[in-house]
């Protein structure tokens, strides 16, 4: 299946160079001298904390991303290759709230649900990738590293965190590598993702400096997660934003390049729209799905891997306003080409997670990946014989080999949670709901679904590092 695009050759090629102009002439804000004398040396023009980017030093850098790498799982079954054509999903990430799936009711998140939620991810086909929730029963200085433990506590799955500090990459990989047997082993087949997120417009502050730095000297996969909002720190015009945006990616590309040329980047931007008549930034708008589609064309354009937003909605209630939100923000999403498909379980704005969502998500996710499988189209899928025998036959299609054959190939797309059921039967069970439906596929799980433990010396490990960084970043 081709992918959808909304930009243009021309268009790609004018955002580019509208994107090397304002790295050129109005560059970066980047608040940490060590990175500006490293940028410096490499070419780099400084004024004060300003830094420039001229362009031959931006197109070695992007030569020097690697166009593929795999985000990898524990165990070889759940690798995630970052190559043209394959597509995965991510749970959202940071979100401070939950909502109870006993009780129905927002709350703030917990490290519980921390574990529960990267724990229903472990159990999903069509869930990838977990990324965590922000507890609140946990000091916040020690927030990231507990997180990080407790999804590779939780899951076989990549992982994913966002990061605001060097600390709190050093302290991640420090977990990463006790899970894994070293830091050389970590990296060799890195189960941990870190995005480090550019302030817009056109700012890296000096802790998400050094985060970036830690992360790409230790050579994990790094997304580079600018998040402009539409007419509020991005332009209100959307090509605008999106050379905005493209600009604060390359000149931490740049910087990671500098500091481990080679160093795996992901092209992972979340741009939103800022709605004027309450100032939030809103998930769910069709500008949002056309932004992840051009997302994913700049990073092709890059040959880099791209992550984008999908399942966006701005619904706080599992109503119809989510599902066609979300539906109608990751159809375009899955078809554009991206390789990571984000903010799955997300609702109002990705201000709360759902155990409930993350299981419809899945279920969404099942459909659109049937619809990108396409239509198979050969001698054996035409019929022509199977034609011929039903209708020389019986009539009928429903005992030929043939319908065998495509069944179990899964030709026409089963759901597990939509309800198919006649009126009758809907009727008299109750008349379920896909809510009811989904809760229950949440309780199930959590009470069945075991994930593969880590050994006794593993825990020890991580619960030193937990020790360690509590120590230390409480004392700072």
């Amino acid at each position: 299946m081709k992918f959808f695009e909304v930009l243009s050759s021309e268009d790609l090629d004018g955002i580019h160079a509208a994107t090397l102009e304002v790295l050129a002439r109005t560059g970066m804000l980047i608040q940490d001298a060590d990175a500006r004398e490293r940028l410096e040396a490499a070419g780099c023009g400084v004024r004060g904390e300003r830094v420039t980017f001229p362009a031959d030093l931006v197109a070695r850098a992007v030569e020097s991303s690697p166009a593929e790498f795999t985000l990898c799982g524990r165990t070889p079954e759940h690798d995630c290759p970052l190559v043209p054509g394959r597509f995965y999903t991510l749970s959202t990430t940071g979100s401070p709230f939950v909502i109870d799936h006993e009780t129905g009711e927002r709350r703030h998140a917990l490290v519980k649900d921390v574990a529960d939620l990267t724990r229903l991810v472990d159990a999903l086909p069509n869930t990838h990738m977990a990324s965590p929730a922000t507890p609140k029963d946990v000091e916040p200085e020690i927030v990231t590293p507990v997180r990080v433990a407790t999804m590779f506590r939780n899951t076989t799955k990549p992982l994913r965190v966002a990061v605001e500090s060097g600390d709190e990459v050093r302290y991640s990989l420090k977990i990463a590598a006790a899970v894994h047997g070293g830091m050389e082993a970590m990296v060799s087949r890195p189960q941990l993702q870190i995005s480090v997120s550019p302030l817009s417009p056109l700012t890296l502050s000096g802790d998400s400096t050094r985060a970036l730095m830690v992360a790409a000297a230790a050579g994990v996969p790094l997304g580079v997660i600018p998040a402009p909002i539409v007419g509020a720190t991005g332009p209100m015009s959307i090509a605008g934003t999106l050379v905005q945006q493209n600009a604060e990616i390359l000149a931490g590309l740049v910087l990671a390049q500098v500091v481990n040329p080679g160093a795996p980047i992901l092209y992972e931007p979340r741009p939103t729209v800022m709605d004027m008549r309450t100032g939030q930034s809103i998930w769910g708008n069709p500008e949002v799905a056309l932004m992840s589609v051009a997302t994913a064309q700049m990073a092709r354009y890059y040959k880099i891997p791209g992550s984008v937003t999908a399942f966006g909605s701005s619904a706080r209630a599992m109503d119809d306003q989510n599902g066609f939100e979300r539906a109608l923000t990751l159809l375009p999403a899955a078809q554009s080409g991206a390789n990571v498909l984000a903010s799955l379980g997300a609702g109002d704005n990705v201000i709360h997670t759902s155990a409930e969502l993350i299981v419809l998500d899945d279920e969404i996710m099942s459909w659109v990946t049937r619809f990108m499988r396409g239509i198979q189209v050969d001698e054996d899928a035409l019929g022509v014989a199977a034609i011929h025998e039903a209708v020389m036959g019986e009539g009928g299609f429903l005992a030929l080999d043939h319908t065998r054959k495509f069944m179990r190939a899964s030709e026409v797309w089963t759901p597990r949670l939509s309800d198919r059921r006649n009126y009758s039967d809907w009727d008299r069970e109750g008349r379920p709901t896909i809510q009811q439906h989904a809760r229950a596929r949440v309780t199930e799980i959590l009470a069945t679904h075991v994930v593969e433990p880590l050994s006794d010396d593993i825990e020890r490990e991580i619960d030193e590092v937990i020790a360690e960084a509590r120590a230390d970043l409480n004392a700072k």
